[in-house]
């Protein structure tokens, strides 16, 4: 009997964590990664976590730099330059299904673009699984979206919104109110796991379009006994004043010995 109830348990326990995991981008966030979210502002491609406090509407809420760029469960709003976004970290490789729909929350303004994207964190590249220009004259502000994909974990499902070619952000809440399921599970799910590690967060300046070149100033050879200077117009500058500071030293010194003689 015993045997028969520890059986019976055991077997409980192993249909408990088979169990499809199911998330809902409409549950807001206490804090970032609860449930595999996240929320940013950028672009899909380069992005950086949005954070909690006084926003510019003198509400508390996740908050991008720019006026009324903010995140709430499902509901965003863009800032002028830059989108707001809802990422999802997979926890495990499988197939999810993503059901539910994009919309343009009025029709005023000057249009959005409303997109899905897959960001695959092995190949650092996104996959546009929905994408659409939304003018407010469109008849259609709400779209829906039911589709099962396969997905490895780390990846990210990108909800997106931006304020168009306009840059106006005036009248552009938009929502993405979607259940994620898998559908099917691998065996790759770490319990409590830190899923932010699979993020691409970038710099301010990788949103805004800059170059970052990571440049030498001094570093000591394999010997340690020599420092490298580098190369670039900096150094050249260095050099420049370096050769002029030797050059009036010994010419001070000619004139001295010239005064004595």
């Amino acid at each position: 009997m015993k045997s028969l109830l520890l059986l019976s348990l055991a077997f409980s326990s192993l249909l408990s964590t088979n169990q499809p995991l199911s998330y809902n981008t409409s549950s807001p966030i206490l804090n970032q990664g609860e449930n595999g979210f996240y929320y940013a502002w950028g672009t899909p491609s380069n992005y950086l976590l949005m954070e909690y406090g006084l926003s510019s509407s003198g509400n508390l809420s996740w908050h991008g730099l720019e006026s009324y760029q903010t995140v709430s469960g499902s509901s965003l709003h863009p800032g002028e330059a830059w989108g707001s976004m809802v990422i999802w970290v997979a926890p495990c490789s499988g197939k999810v299904n993503l059901n539910g729909f994009m919309e343009k929350g009025t029709n005023q303004g000057d249009g959005v673009n409303l997109g899905i994207y897959h960001h695959s964190f092995e190949n650092k590249s996104e996959e546009a699984l929905f994408s659409k220009f939304v003018e407010s004259s469109s008849e259609t502000l709400k779209f829906d979206y039911n589709e099962t994909i396969s997905i490895k974990k780390g990846d990210s499902i990108i909800f997106y919104c931006d304020s168009g070619m306009a840059r106006s952000n005036s009248s552009d809440s938009c929502g993405c109110p979607f259940v994620i399921s898998y559908t099917q599970m691998e065996n790759d799910l770490v319990e409590n796991e830190d899923l932010s590690k699979y993020l691409c967060v970038g710099r301010a300046g990788d949103i805004g379009g800059f170059t970052h070149v990571d440049t030498k100033f001094a570093a000591s050879n394999l010997s340690g006994n020599q420092k490298e200077t580098n190369k670039g117009c900096k150094g050249e500058i260095a050099s420049l004043f370096t050769g002029l500071a030797a050059f009036y030293a010994l010419l001070t010194i000619k004139r001295r010995k010239d005064n004595e003689n």
